[in-house]
């Protein structure tokens, strides 16, 4: 079922007010944090804290003699089963840190004492070992500068290296070319034959292959870590498959045409039902469903013109209305 509006953003001790006394589970939450990575800013995406909230009341009855110990067992359990944290040993002996974002989340991961930190995008995991991050989905990176042990980012058969800058990475499982957008200082980056990169430019890589342009304004790319989702002079195609994976939607196109308009769009405090309707409006399509997988098909006379989405249809539609 798709809810229109989605849940507010409220904090894990809130729901657990009428349950227990709030500073216990602060305390027990930032304790669950603590054991489980310490590298984790402390804060679970709110999908992952409603599944919790009913597991945990009804396997934890409300004002134990010892609500901190039963609680933070209980919450580590119960995150490690639903994937949203985990830490493992690698065989070398190197720990090995794992995090997931599910639809509509974003998460933030501190590594080396501050000095590297992540936001990953929705439908997004990481693994961390040492100085090397394994990525499935889309990443943004802020890099302090590196003396000597670079930090490597792989993604399939094309291998990122950075001493110190700002870039993002995109790859989701689905795909067959790595993106990397260097928003400052350089990076190499690519598979047999890596080509360095500088702020401003964008390649599109595969084990053998790289196609890199120039842009003046990598703002758009980037605005997703703490804001709005934004497109510009993006292929239609390109934007679908983005929103889909912000909002749970597999889009599938009647007429293959339609995925090479290109649009400008900017999606920032709506529900799932609003992000349709302006889709509809912008790409001029009708659709139908089956489930999540929606199919958009032309409407009849339509223009294929560039098109930029109305300030009352996208301006404020969420990336987070797929909580």
């Amino acid at each position: 079922m798709t809810h229109d509006t989605p849940p507010s953003d409220t904090p894990l001790d809130q729901y657990f007010a009428v349950e227990v006394p709030p500073p216990d589970v602060d305390r027990a939450w930032q304790t669950l944090w603590a054991k489980a990575n310490p590298s984790v800013v402390p804060t679970v995406p709110t999908a992952g804290r409603r599944s919790l909230l009913g597991r945990i009341r009804s396997a934890h009855p409300a004002r134990r003699s010892n609500v901190t110990t039963t609680l933070t067992i209980g919450l580590f359990a119960l995150l490690t089963a639903v994937g949203i944290v985990g830490v493992h040993h690698a065989g070398s002996g190197h720990k090995t840190q794992i995090m997931r974002t599910a639809v509509g989340e974003r998460a933030t991961l501190v590594l080396d004492h501050g000095a590297i930190r992540v936001t990953l995008a929705p439908q997004t995991t990481v693994s961390v070992t040492k100085n090397v991050v394994t990525l499935q989905g889309e990443a943004f990176f802020e890099v302090a500068h590196r003396n000597s042990i670079p930090l490597t980012v792989r993604t399939g058969a094309v291998t990122t290296r950075v001493l110190g800058t700002t870039f993002s990475v995109r790859r989701y499982p689905a795909e067959t070319m790595t993106r990397v957008i260097v928003a400052e200082g350089k990076v190499s980056s690519g598979g047999n034959r890596p080509v360095t990169l500088v702020a401003g430019q964008i390649a599109r890589l595969t084990d053998s292959t790289a196609t890199v342009t120039t842009t003046s304004d990598v703002t758009p790319y980037t605005t997703w870590t703490n804001g709005p989702l934004v497109f510009h002079d993006a292929s239609a195609a390109e934007m679908l498959e983005t929103v889909g994976y912000w909002y749970g939607f597999h889009f599938k196109l009647a007429d293959s045409t339609l995925a090479h308009e290109i649009v400008d769009a900017k999606f920032d405090g709506q529900s799932k039902a609003g992000v349709l309707a302006a889709l509809r409006s912008l790409l001029s399509v009708t659709m139908s469903f089956d489930g999540n997988t929606v199919t958009l098909t032309p409407q009849q006379h339509r223009p294929t013109v560039q098109r930029q989405a109305t300030r009352d249809s996208v301006l404020h539609i969420s990336h987070e209305a797929g909580r």
